[in-house]
């Protein structure tokens, strides 16, 4: 699974536990550094990220490069290799199999908005895309972000995200804006807890999230939380629309109901 974004959280314990490995957990760091935007890094780069020595890293990096997780390049470089995918899939494919019609009924909306449709779960305090079906039209390349399915993208400054983030209890929503760090990534980002609060109000009352130009720079997007009880997380439906095609109300307007629909029908 690719991800994005550049902060490289780190889920490792502060102190060892006997229940688990450390050196599994540091593995898994490495392989959750790398993202679209830093395919490739040094060893030393690495070494610093998950904070242990040089030589404890390369040493975990081989590692992963004898299971087929990663590669080398020529430059001693180290990049995700194949096989890194297996696992990320499987998680996604027993997510998908939860909704087994999301698909066509993704593709007819695709169809009818002739923008980029998504489907996402919330991992951790990320949204993982488990549905990425493209469009094609003038700016919808840059809008799409070169994000896929398995990519990651913040909760806090996207549609699909704010949508899933009114899915959680009042005291879950107060727990997840706390721990987030709301850094800027568009003109638009959200960067105050009680604002983002307010707007998740807001989202509940209407039954559909946006995102204008927060996510980035000349992206808009429109959300609704699939609402099915029994799944084994709460997941939504969005449509990414290029800023220079429509206004903010526009993009509501337009496809705010086949949005709603779509998300009621998975």
């Amino acid at each position: 699974m690719s991800v994005s974004g550049s902060d490289h959280t780190l889920r490792i314990r502060p102190a060892p536990d006997s229940q688990y490995s450390r050196s599994l957990e540091y593995g898994v760091a490495i392989l959750e550094c790398f993202a679209a935007e830093e395919p490739v890094f040094r060893v030393s780069e690495l070494a610093d990220i998950i904070k242990v020595s040089r030589s404890t890293t390369h040493r975990y990096a081989m590692t992963l490069v004898e299971l087929g997780y990663l590669e080398q390049d020529k430059s001693r470089r180290y990049r995700l290799a194949r096989s890194a995918g297996g696992p990320g899939m499987g998680f996604i494919d027993t997510l998908r199999s939860e909704t087994p019609a999301a698909r066509p009924i993704l593709e007819d909306l695709r169809d009818l908005t002739g923008h980029t449709v998504s489907m996402g779960v919330f991992e951790g305090n990320r949204v993982l895309y488990t549905h990425r079906l493209f469009a094609h039209g003038t700016g919808q390349y840059e809008a799409d972000l070169g994000l896929g399915v398995g990519a990651y993208v913040p909760a806090y400054c996207t549609a699909i995200g704010k949508a899933l983030l009114t899915s959680l209890s009042a005291p879950g929503q107060r727990e997840a804006i706390a721990e987030f760090e709301l850094e800027r990534h568009g003109p638009n980002t959200i960067t105050n807890r009680q604002i983002l609060a307010d707007a998740l109000l807001d989202i509940n009352a209407l039954g559909l999230a946006t995102c204008d130009e927060e996510q980035a720079r000349g992206v808009r997007s429109i959300a609704a939380v699939v609402d099915h009880p029994g799944r084994s997380r709460s997941m939504a439906v969005s449509v990414t629309v290029p800023a220079m095609r429509l206004s903010l109300v526009a993009m509501s307007a337009k496809f705010g109901a086949s949005v709603r629909a779509a998300a009621e029908r998975i």
